[in-house]
């Protein structure tokens, strides 16, 4: 949070923002469940991180440290139909 404050934006805002600068991320998956988290969250999309903050946050979760490959990975996810 300290973080965050730092730079003068909510921690929220702050994940979204380092989420959606990450290198191959389109865009950041967020799931508001009102019009007013999704109007906090939409400035995002017209800020950048300077280097000293995406540094900050690198260092608390490097990027790749959490990478995972689970897209069509389930045993189910490769089942065929057989068509007659």
């Amino acid at each position: 949070m300290a973080m965050a404050e730092a730079a003068g934006i909510s921690p929220a805002r702050l994940g979204l923002l380092w989420v959606k600068e990450q290198p191959g991320v389109v865009a950041p998956l967020y799931g508001p469940r009102s019009v007013e988290q999704l109007e906090h969250a939409l400035p995002i999309l017209e800020m950048t991180l300077t280097n000293e903050l995406r540094a900050a946050c690198d260092a608390i979760n490097p990027p790749g440290s959490a990478v995972a490959n689970f897209h069509n990975s389930a045993p189910w996810m490769k089942m065929r139909l057989i068509e007659d």
